[in-house]
Parts: structure tokens; C-alpha cells; sequence
């Protein structure tokens, strides 16, 4: 009996991953912690002298320039970037890796750490979905976003 339990703990486990619930302005995003590369305090960040407002600018992390963006803003949602900002998500580049490795998201506050498992997550089918946003879900009961990382990539790209 105890070995049918134990077996069935680590299929569990195996099934599951570990996630982050990011905090941006009113609402969570959620990822898989193997999509980002660092959660670190927002460092100065240089601003861009044209673009796109979601574009907050520039910063150095890791002695690479990077770009931050407003998931708010690039989810065509209204923001005030002096609000934003006391950390910043950065997340592995896949679209190009060659010409952008990584980027930032602007968070709001300090992230929550999950173990989450398919099964767990499950679609919000009153949420209004944004451009930037593949899924609204409830994560661990907390309503949130999965957001569409190719489409913040290519909007990067675009404008880059």
C-alpha cells in the first residue's frame, strides 16, 4: 500500500510544475519558472527617445541590454509607467534568441511561487482576453493570465 502511495506522490510530481504568479497592474500573469531567467529588483532604466509607450526603455542586467516592457501597455490597456516597476521578470527570449535573448516585464511586487499541475488550471470563460494574453485561467483559485510570449516577442522584434 505504501509503495502504490509513493508511486502515485511521484506521478503527481511529475505531472506538476513550478510556476510563478506575477503581479502587474490589477492582475497576475502566470509562467512556468523555466520560461524566465531572473525575478531581480528594476535597476535604472534608460528610456527610448521614440517608440511605443509600452517600451519603457532599457536596462543592463547581466552586462547584456535588455528591453522592458508594460505588460499593460503592450496589452493595449492603459498604464502610468511612473508606477511601475519595483521588479522586473526576465524572460528567456524564443522567437529570436539571436537578436534578443531576454527581455524584462515590469512587475508590480514581489512574485508568489507554485507547484502547479495541468489539471489544476483551469479557463476563466468570462474573462475578456487581450492581445497579449493566450489564457485566462484560475491558478491556485487566483484568477490569472497566461500571457502570449511569441506576440510580446514579435511586438519587441518590430520595434527593436
Amino acid at each position: 500500500m505504501k509503495r502504490r502511495k509513493a508511486q502515485a506522490i511521484q506521478a503527481k510530481q511529475a505531472s506538476e510544475m513550478v510556476a510563478l504568479l506575477l503581479p502587474v497592474s490589477g492582475k497576475y500573469l502566470v509562467l512556468p519558472t523555466v520560461a524566465l531567467a531572473e525575478i531581480t529588483p528594476m535597476p535604472p532604466v534608460r528610456p527610448v527617445a521614440e517608440g511605443p509607450n509600452w517600451l519603457l526603455g532599457w536596462i543592463n542586467w547581466r552586462e547584456l541590454d535588455i528591453p522592458v516592457v508594460s505588460f499593460e501597455g503592450i496589452n493595449d490597456e492603459p498604464f502610468a509607467p511612473a508606477n511601475i516597476g519595483q521588479r522586473i521578470a526576465v524572460v528567456n527570449g524564443v522567437v529570436d534568441s539571436d537578436r534578443m535573448a531576454f527581455y524584462a516585464i515590469a512587475l508590480q511586487a514581489m512574485p508568489r511561487l507554485f507547484r502547479i499541475a495541468e489539471e489544476d488550471v483551469q479557463e476563466n470563460p468570462d474573462a475578456v482576453k487581450g492581445v497579449a494574453e493566450s489564457m485566462a485561467v484560475y491558478a491556485e483559485g487566483t484568477p490569472a493570465l497566461i500571457p502570449d510570449l511569441e506576440y510580446i516577442e514579435r511586438q519587441l522584434l518590430s520595434v527593436l
